[in-house]
């Protein structure tokens, strides 16, 4: 693969995954950095590559889906590298309002090994800075998310190179 297909959705995706990391912007992170990132990836593989429109819809899906999973590998990594400095992170303050909101629900089974699992990752964050475990279901739940979306901003990013032409 040619370094300048790779090159728009790995620069999106960096720019959004630093975004992310501002305090209040992680919340936007899927619903609008992501789409844009998406889109803004297409356009740079627009003008890199002098492609003449129209652009395929493979080709916006997969700038816009490589875009999400290059977002997801850049905010993991940033809120791991964050996490292992400060050894808290927003999911260690959360956990005691988690706890109270689970136990509300009911005394079933599952919600108490979920919260004996969060209580062990939380413990770990605090003691090393990491949990594999935390790291690995972050990764794996940032992938699909900003996968889907990258993928939806990816393909509006072609019908607005498309429409311009």
């Amino acid at each position: 693969m040619n370094i300048k297909n790779i090159m728009p959705a790995l620069v999106s995706g960096f720019g959004a995954a630093v975004i992310t990391t501002i305090p209040g912007m992680n919340s936007l992170g899927c619903c609008l950095l992501a789409p844009i990132a998406g889109g803004t990836a297409v356009f740079l593989h627009h003008k890199l590559n002098n492609i003449h429109p129209p652009i395929s819809g493979k080709t916006g899906s997969l700038m816009g889906l490589s875009t999400g999973v290059f977002i997801a590998l850049f905010a993991v990594l940033f809120e791991t590298m964050i996490t292992l400095i400060f050894k808290s992170n927003d999911f260690v303050e959360a956990l005691p309002q988690m706890e109270i909101t689970i136990k509300e629900l009911g005394d079933i089974p599952i919600f108490d090994s979920a919260i004996d699992l969060y209580k062990q990752m939380a413990k770990e964050i605090r003691t090393t800075g990491f949990s594999a475990t935390y790291t690995f279901s972050m990764l794996f739940s940032y992938i699909i998310m900003y996968g889907v979306f990258g993928l939806i901003g990816g393909l509006l990013g072609m019908i607005f190179v498309n429409k311009r032409a």
